[in-house]
This record gives structure tokens, sequence and C-alpha cells, in this order.
């Protein structure tokens, strides 16, 4: 439902300010009664670890941010003759 003020029309998610004479001064968007929040703006990523087992029995492990880096440097850690097997896991 949309209500005329002074020619223009207000939606229900405007909210008209106005002044002492009635006059409208600006237009302000009203606030969320509830629903969804703003929350986190951050950007939004996944993280990839990519385990390196050796031949010894021991592993390293490394984060990244990035599928393509993960594959690069695990592909790279494969050439290795000590490097036994390489894997990459989705960490949540």
């Amino acid at each position: 439902m949309q209500e005329e003020v002074q020619g223009l029309a207000w939606g229900p998610e405007v909210a008209p300010v106005f002044d002492d004479r009635g006059d409208v001064l600006i237009q302000k968007m009203a606030k969320p009664k509830h629903g969804k929040s703003t929350g986190d703006r951050r950007r939004k990523h996944r993280h990839w670890r990519v385990t390196v087992y050796y031949g010894g029995g021991e592993r390293f492990a490394r984060v990244y941010i990035d599928i393509q880096r993960a594959r690069r440097f695990a592909e790279r850690q494969k050439k290795s003759p000590v490097v036994t097997r390489t894997r990459i896991v989705r960490v949540r």
C-alpha cells in the first residue's frame, strides 16, 4: 500500500522525514523491524588444507584460500623423491 505525500509516492520500505511545517526534507530508508540481519559483510572464501606425507612418517600441512594455489603447491611437492603422497581437503 502506497500513500501520496505532497506528490511523492512512498513505499513500505521508505519513510519520509518532515520539518515542522510539514514539508518533506529528505527520504530515509526505514529500518527493518526483523528479518535478515546485515551480518558479516567480509569477503567470503573457502579454506583448503594441503597435507604432504613424507616417507619417514612425518607430515606437513599448509592452508590456502585459493584452490589453484593449493593444487600448485601439492604438484610441486609431489616432485620431491621423499614425498609419498599429498592430499587436499576443504576445511570449514
